[in-house]
């Protein structure tokens, strides 16, 4: 099973990419932690309000001083191992940061069968004679009743190179369809048609592609190739050629001699976070001079 690979994500959310949903939402749960008891540990000393000290936190983020130095150790002890935290967290969000940007993020594949099912995607085979299309039609199994209700069979033409097996790579490569084939074969029609760097195989297989020898009826050293062909498979040699040589067609056609070279497209995430904190610091402005209007500053 074949699918053409899935979009990269927009360029504008690669400020997020560096960290899971779950690490934000646990540095956003440890800031408010953390902000709580720097409060507390300076009511008798700074006197610091909440959202100043909220401040002072979210300032080690952004690796920025803090506005007074604490005249409590216990203060101090906690802001020095929060600036640690901190210079960690900056860390991996960086070097994560610069990976996301040169290297394009692409949405989750599909691994499944059910997966699959579930997804809008239609299924295509060429229409040989197999067995498969009346099996999955006549399937007791809902997922697989379900992915023989989206199959569609492509024609033969003979007089195409692949007999038809185009028309399958057409529908897969304009993102319609995956392509339902013997995972060994259709590894080695995509790389033929030069698109095996656009395409990934489900990981779960509809069913399997076995390889065979094909003997005259009687061959004397038919045992001779048999002992042989045993040593070789439990030695794992064949698995070993087999995966480099599906590896080696998977990857032949991915340019690699090009690197990715960072353009304003990649950064629009930092533009755009530059321009909302840009509008939230002219708000804050803009509410200060109206709530106090006659302040100057000395």
């Amino acid at each position: 099973m074949i699918l053409k690979d899935p979009p990269p994500l927009p360029h504008w959310q690669s400020i997020f990419y560096p960290f899971t949903g779950i690490v934000w939402a646990a540095v956003g749960g440890i800031v408010i932690l953390v902000t709580l008891a720097y409060y507390f540990v300076n009511i008798r000393g700074l006197r610091l309000s909440m959202i100043l000290s909220f401040l002072d936190v979210l300032k080690g983020l952004l690796s920025q001083s803090v506005s007074q130095e604490p005249l409590v150790w216990v203060s101090r002890g906690l802001l020095g191992l929060w600036l640690l935290a901190t210079w960690v967290l900056r860390v991996s969000y960086t070097s994560n940061l610069m990976a996301f940007l040169t290297v394009p993020a692409l949405q989750a594949p599909l691994d499944t069968l059910e997966q699959l099912a579930e997804y809008d995607q239609r299924l295509c085979m060429l229409d040989y004679g197999a067995f498969v299309p009346e099996a999955l039609a006549t399937s007791t199994n809902p997922i697989l009743a379900r992915l023989g209700a989206k199959l569609d069979l492509v024609p033969i033409i003979a007089t195409l190179p692949h007999e038809g097996m185009e028309g399958c790579v057409e529908l897969v490569m304009a993102g319609t369809h995956a392509h339902l084939e013997v995972y060994s074969y259709v590894r080695s029609l995509y790389h033929d048609l030069g698109h095996s760097g656009q395409v990934y195989p489900l990981k779960e297989q509809l069913y399997p592609g076995n390889q065979a020898f094909y003997f005259t009826k009687h061959t004397p050293w038919k045992y001779k190739f048999d002992i042989g062909m045993l040593r070789l498979v439990d030695s794992g040699l064949i698995w070993h050629w087999y995966s480099d040589i599906m590896q080696e067609a998977s990857h032949s056609n991915k340019d690699k001699s090009r690197l990715p070279v960072l353009s304003l497209s990649h950064l629009q995430g930092s533009f755009l976070l530059l321009a909302v904190g840009g509008g939230l610091a002219s708000i804050a402005l803009l509410v200060e001079r109206l709530l106090h209007p006659n302040t100057t500053s000395p």
